[in-house]
């Protein structure tokens, strides 16, 4: 008996010297888990429950129906908005009317003021033609008409020089008249795009009206009923992938552990009895903060615990569960030195007691 306790407690030595020697250094595993992208269905504003086509746990596939509903005031507001728009409409059209109206006018009074003053030029030209032929006459050969000419001559001038500038001042304002109404910035036509844009939106509702599932999964819960209407952003339907796309992994803050993005992992489930199932995975990306671990993952939950997140992606032939808690090696899975050892003493314990038992028989 003396033997059989000295050599308990010599097994028990040698298991915490080779425990310890296990936890030194550098950590190769950690603990996370298994998640999906999943579907939530929801609207960003109030809905009238039309049909219903799934119910809790049914399997979907991509693209098949789930429900169809009804934006009650839909209809309305896209009515108002093209009230709006024709109205605006009408406006640019009567404006681009008045528009053109004042071009022509503006034309019409160019040619006038012009022609008005090409007759003022012509009747001073001819008036001094007849003035200087008078005088020809009464001297009895040709002779210059003096200042009287020269008055003449700047009249001309002075009506020529008026010519050129209510020619170019009229144009101006016809440039400038023909530059707004090929102009795309007029303020009405932003009022009427800004509705044409609220317009599609409207339009792209309505067609989100029958929704349809965006992956192959399973449906989670369905939280409405035909007939209800459902407030803004309340979900009313939720569809999980068929298995786990991805793990979220935690790294204690006080762990030494080379992770990067890229690196091989090796999944295995802690909620299987017998032997362990191992699944192969890639870390995608690792968190540059750190965060509290969830309930699940601390070994007490009253105490609080903080590491770094690890996304992981899964293989999609894993066999995991959704929300299954999973530990994360960095190396394939092998048996310990510290399983090795107790495997190697219980075999040694059953053979002692086998043998002791037919030695006392």
């Amino acid at each position: 008996m003396k033997k059989l306790l000295a050599l308990s407690w010599l097994i028990v030595l040698v298991a915490l010297f080779i425990l310890q020697l296990q936890f030194k250094g550098e950590s190769t595993s950690f603990f996370g888990i298994t998640d999906d992208t999943g579907q939530t269905i929801s609207f960003e504003y109030p809905v009238d429950i039309i049909d219903m086509q799934v119910i809790d746990g049914q399997k979907v596939e991509q693209g098949s129906i789930l429900l169809k509903v009804r934006r009650s005031s839909l209809a309305a507001e896209q009515a108002i908005l093209n009230e709006k728009i024709k109205e605006l409409n009408l406006r640019d059209s009567s404006s681009v009317a008045s528009i053109k109206s004042e071009i022509k006018s503006l034309l019409a009074r160019k040619a006038a003021e012009q022609a008005n003053l090409d007759l003022q030029i012509q009747k001073l030209q001819a008036q001094y033609q007849t003035n200087k032929k008078l005088l020809s006459d009464i001297t009895g050969s040709a002779a210059s008409t003096g200042s009287a000419g020269n008055s003449f001559y700047q009249q001309i001038r002075v009506l020529e020089k008026q010519k050129i500038h209510t020619g170019r001042s009229l144009q101006a304002q016809i440039d400038h008249l023909r530059a707004q109404l090929n102009s795309r910035d007029r303020p009405i036509y932003a009022q009427i795009n800004e509705l044409k844009q609220r317009r599609s939106e409207l339009d792209r509702q309505a067609t989100e009206l029958v929704v349809r599932a965006k992956l192959a999964g399973r449906v989670g819960s369905v939280l409405a009923k035909p007939g209800e209407t459902i407030d803004a952003f309340k979900p009313i339907i939720s569809i999980h992938a068929l298995r786990p796309e991805r793990v979220k992994g935690y790294i204690n803050e006080n762990v030494y552990n080379q992770v990067k993005a890229g690196q091989k992992v090796w999944i295995t489930s802690l909620a299987l009895n017998g032997e362990a199932i191992v699944q192969e995975g890639r870390v995608d990306n690792i968190g540059n903060r750190i965060v509290e671990y969830p309930a699940r993952l601390k070994k007490n939950i009253l105490v609080p615990a903080f590491g770094r997140e690890v996304q992981i992606t899964l293989e999609d032939s894993n066999t995991l569960l959704l929300g299954e808690k999973v530990q994360i090696g960095l190396q394939p899975p092998r048996p310990s030195l510290a399983d090795k050892t107790v495997s190697y003493f219980i075999n040694f314990f059953n053979s002692y007691a086998k043998g002791a038992y037919v030695a006392k028989n």
